[in-house]
Protein backbone atom coordinates (compact mmCIF):
# COMPACT_ATOMS: atom_id res chain seq x y z
CA UNK A 1 0.00 0.00 0.00
CA UNK A 2 1.16 3.56 -0.16
CA UNK A 3 -0.06 6.50 0.80
CA UNK A 4 0.39 10.01 -0.44
CA UNK A 5 0.01 12.65 2.36
CA UNK A 6 -0.35 16.29 1.08
CA UNK A 7 -0.21 18.92 2.87
CA UNK A 8 -1.24 22.69 1.82
CA UNK A 9 -1.86 24.87 4.67
CA UNK A 10 -0.02 27.82 5.11
CA UNK A 11 -0.84 28.40 8.81
CA UNK A 12 2.21 25.80 9.30
CA UNK A 13 1.99 24.57 12.79
CA UNK A 14 -1.43 25.88 13.94
CA UNK A 15 -3.17 24.38 11.05
CA UNK A 16 -5.77 21.98 12.11
CA UNK A 17 -5.80 20.23 9.11
CA UNK A 18 -2.69 19.43 9.10
CA UNK A 19 -3.22 18.23 12.28
CA UNK A 20 -5.87 16.09 11.16
CA UNK A 21 -3.87 14.73 7.96
CA UNK A 22 -1.07 13.43 10.38
CA UNK A 23 -3.53 11.94 12.55
CA UNK A 24 -5.17 9.76 9.49
CA UNK A 25 -1.72 8.85 7.57
CA UNK A 26 -0.38 7.85 11.41
CA UNK A 27 -3.80 5.28 11.58
CA UNK A 28 -3.79 4.39 8.09
CA UNK A 29 0.17 3.40 9.16
CA UNK A 30 -0.75 1.51 12.16
CA UNK A 31 -3.14 -0.76 10.51
CA UNK A 32 -0.81 -1.01 7.49
CA UNK A 33 2.17 -0.70 8.85
CA UNK A 34 3.63 -2.34 5.73
CA UNK A 35 3.22 1.19 3.51
CA UNK A 36 5.15 3.31 1.87
CA UNK A 37 4.39 6.99 2.30
CA UNK A 38 5.36 9.88 0.21
CA UNK A 39 4.67 13.55 1.99
CA UNK A 40 4.85 16.72 0.10
CA UNK A 41 4.11 20.13 1.73
CA UNK A 42 3.06 22.91 -1.11
CA UNK A 43 2.95 25.37 1.02
CA UNK A 44 6.74 25.30 2.17
CA UNK A 45 7.70 23.87 -1.13
CA UNK A 46 5.37 24.65 -4.04
CA UNK A 47 5.45 22.88 -7.37
CA UNK A 48 6.81 25.67 -9.60
CA UNK A 49 4.35 25.41 -12.41
CA UNK A 50 1.09 25.90 -10.35
CA UNK A 51 2.36 29.37 -8.27
CA UNK A 52 0.05 32.20 -7.52
CA UNK A 53 1.23 34.55 -10.54
CA UNK A 54 0.79 31.82 -13.35
CA UNK A 55 -2.59 30.60 -11.73
CA UNK A 56 -3.95 34.06 -12.30
CA UNK A 57 -2.54 34.77 -15.33
CA UNK A 58 -4.58 31.53 -16.47
CA UNK A 59 -7.29 33.61 -14.65
CA UNK A 60 -6.78 36.22 -16.66
CA UNK A 61 -6.96 34.74 -20.13
CA UNK A 62 -9.29 32.58 -19.38
CA UNK A 63 -11.72 35.93 -18.32
CA UNK A 64 -10.43 37.50 -21.71
CA UNK A 65 -11.30 34.58 -23.70
CA UNK A 66 -15.07 34.46 -22.25
CA UNK A 67 -15.56 38.42 -22.99
CA UNK A 68 -14.68 37.82 -26.81
CA UNK A 69 -17.06 34.83 -26.89
CA UNK A 70 -20.02 36.69 -24.93
CA UNK A 71 -19.02 39.96 -27.34
CA UNK A 72 -19.93 37.50 -30.46
CA UNK A 73 -23.02 36.45 -29.25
Amino acid sequence: MKILHIDTSISGEASVSRVVSAEATARLLRLHPQAQIAYRDLASDPIPHLDGDKNSGCSSSLQVRRSKSVARV
